[in-house]
């Protein structure tokens, strides 16, 4: 059975590994609405410990949270203390900042 939340479909990778990088629905429930979905490309989304910190959470030990999604599909979602390496990478990939 495929889990939702919002309109945002979560994958099987994408749900084992929300568990093992605890990683709670009410995050994902604040972040999401922002989110701008591009539907040719794979996007990576970067919350940053300051845009936690504006929507009333905390993030996990003041790291960003990168979510990668294409279309309405999350792929996966991991903790990065420094997200910059992910410009290095030669996928062809949008970037989208939330921040304060």
């Amino acid at each position: 059975m495929t889990e939702k939340i919002l309109n945002f479909e979560l994958t099987v990778h994408s749900q084992l590994r929300r568990w093992e990088r605890i990683i709670d629905k009410a995050t994902l429930y604040k972040i999401l609405p922002f989110v701008k979905v591009d539907r040719s490309h794979k996007k990576v989304v970067v919350a940053t410990p300051g845009y936690f910190q504006s929507k009333g959470l905390q993030p996990k030990k003041n790291q960003s949270l990168v979510i990668v999604l294409k279309a309405h599909r999350i792929i996966t979602f991991f903790w990065c203390d420094d997200p910059n390496y992910l410009f290095e990478q030669k996928d062809k990939q949008t970037f989208q900042w939330l921040y304060v």
